[in-house]
């Protein structure tokens, strides 16, 4: 590890937790519109700070949430696995105010091993990022290292999917999640996503397929391609039963970026983590 928190000799990741990442600028075409967690993330750490602050963000990919927090005054230091989204999102901080974008810090790490030898009064780990943590050890590790490094009054804030039983039990032959977008050079794309649960894991698996198309939306232009991604399902107690193994206290538990109380019904998990 070097001094900077950088590990060369990164342990291997299963294809599913890496290859969707792979196309930095597809990722930030599908996603352009979807801007409620990182305005979320900006609100929170505002409330909690009280002013700007350091705050640690794990896999920070192309910089979306980074972004929101550097405008606000807080200083960054974040890291991702995939080289791509790290090029990507300092692209992106480089066209802020040169103040701004000074304030972070970006590096190549691994959530689930990292020493920065340094403690921070917020860590983040947003968009279901926690959710690629697959074993009861690499989510152990990467919860020691967050304990390692959050200040003793800090906050451990991330969010995960509330796993909902239908689209999990989905057959593998049904087609969902149809949207169509374009990309930065203009191309119009369709993706549709076929998926598997693997029950005993807890493991979703989505193939996104993405076909091109002419500029009428409709007619195919180009062979298609596919990205396969695999996301670990956390059910609420065993969340929680996680967290407490790991020297944490829930504080508090959202149910999405609005601020709603969590519920049966809620999307997501926003949790809100102090060390115990």
């Amino acid at each position: 590890m070097s001094e900077d928190g950088s590990n060369p000799g990164l342990p291997k990741v299963p294809p599913g937790a890496t290859a969707p990442f792979a196309d930095a600028q597809l990722y930030d075409a599908e996603y352009r519109n979807y801007k409620r967690d990182a305005g979320f993330y900006r609100r929170t750490a505002e409330d909690l700070l009280g002013g700007p602050a350091e705050v640690l963000e794990l896999a920070c990919g192309t910089g979306r949430v980074t972004r929101e927090l550097v405008r606000s005054g807080h200083h960054v230091v974040g890291f991702d696995y995939s080289a791509a989204m790290l090029r990507r999102a300092r692209s992106r901080l480089d066209r802020l105010p040169r103040d701004a974008g000074s304030r972070a810090h970006l590096f190549q790490g691994d959530m689930r091993q990292f020493a920065l030898k340094r403690r921070f009064p917020l860590i983040i780990c947003a968009f279901n990022s926690f959710e690629h943590l697959y074993s009861r050890d690499e989510i152990a590790s990467c919860l020691a290292c967050v304990k390692q490094h959050l200040a003793l009054d800090g906050v451990f804030l991330f969010d995960v999917h509330h796993p909902e039983p239908r689209v999990l039990g989905y057959p593998t032959t049904k087609v969902w999640g149809k949207r169509t977008f374009r990309d930065e050079s203009g191309r119009w794309l369709r993706r549709s996503l076929r998926s598997s649960y693997d029950r005993q894991r807890q493991i979703h698996n989505v193939a996104a397929r993405y076909q091109p198309l002419a500029d009428d939306k409709q007619t195919p232009d180009g062979a298609s391609f596919e990205f396969h991604l695999r996301q670990r399902q956390f059910f609420p107690v065993e969340l929680d039963l996680l967290l407490e193994e790991a020297g944490f206290d829930v504080a508090l538990r959202l149910g999405d970026f609005e601020n709603h109380e969590f519920s049966a019904t809620s999307p997501n998990q926003v949790m809100f983590c102090r060390p115990a």
